[in-house]
Formats: C-alpha cells, structure tokens, sequence
C-alpha cells in the first residue's frame, strides 16, 4: 500500500493537531482489477453484492440506494453497537462512474453537510480487466480522515478480490 505525497503530509500533522482541524486534501489510490468492468461495477452499484464486500458473517450489513444521482444510500449494521452511514450519490454513470457521499452515526457529527466525506469511483477498462480509481475528499476531522484512509486501504483490495471472484 503507497499513499501519495499530500496524504502522509497531512497525516504526520494529525499528531500535533486537534481532532477539529479540516484536512480537506484529497486522498487517491488506483488499483487493477482482474475482472470486466460490469463486474466490478455491479460490485459497486448492486446493493446484495456492496453487502458483500463492506460486511461478512460476523458483521453483516444491509445496503439501500435510489441508484440514481440525488439519490439515497444508507449502509445499516452492527460493530459492537448498531450504526448507519448515509449519503447523497453525487454522480451514477454505470459502469464508468460513481460517487458519494458518506457520514456515519459512529462520528456522532450533526447531519450536515460539512460532517459529509465524498467518496469516488472511477472505472476504466485496462487489458484483461480493469483500473479502478479511487479519491475521496472533504473529511470533517482528521480523526475521521485517519479512520477512512485505514479502512480504504484494506476494503479496495476486498472489492478487488470480490470482483474478480465473479470474473
């Protein structure tokens, strides 16, 4: 796992800085995907199968979206105690594209939209498979940008493996 320049930057100031201070650059990694870019976009748009990936037998979640841009997307489940991230999908432009936004109630942030991190998918056919592109920005603390950087690090290469499980 490499994180780019600006990321390690700002996250060595996560030591010395409060858990208020905005760290609003963005965070970008690319990994290659060993499946068609339908399959990797149905694992990222097709609720049954984003279940898949974000929960498993000890932790299973449930997934709702509206599939549209403007629309709703609300991940419920339980991590010791119950818990809902939701957002707005910014863009959904199957199979290429798709983006948004992510608040969960484990931040106890108020449902506003500075609490609110944009997460992005972008999806290109590469030879045999295809190159994911994945940014996300705008991060509320950077207790929570610390969190989403860990957590990402380890769940593309979950998205990665379950893609290429259906290939």
């Amino acid at each position: 796992m490499t994180m780019d320049l600006p990321t390690t930057k700002c996250l060595r100031g996560l030591m010395s800085t409060t858990s208020d201070h905005l760290c609003d650059e963005p965070v970008e990694r690319t990994i290659f995907v060993a499946a068609p870019i339908e399959i990797l976009a149905a694992s990222l748009a097709e609720p049954s199968r984003m279940a898949e990936w974000m929960g498993d037998d000890v932790m299973p979640v449930s997934v709702e979206h509206e599939g549209r841009a403007g629309g709703l997307i609300v991940v419920r489940g339980r991590q010791h105690v119950p818990f809902e991230n939701r957002g707005r999908i910014v863009r959904w432009d199957p199979p290429r594209r798709f983006s948004w936004t992510h608040l969960s109630t484990l931040s106890n942030l108020p449902d506003e939209p500075a609490s609110y991190t944009t997460l992005d998918f972008a999806l290109e056919p590469a030879c045999s498979g295809t190159t994911l592109s994945f940014t996300m920005h705008g991060f509320p603390t950077l207790v929570i940008r610390k969190h989403l950087v860990l957590y990402w690090a380890v769940t593309l290469d979950v998205i990665r493996r379950h893609a290429e499980g259906y290939a």
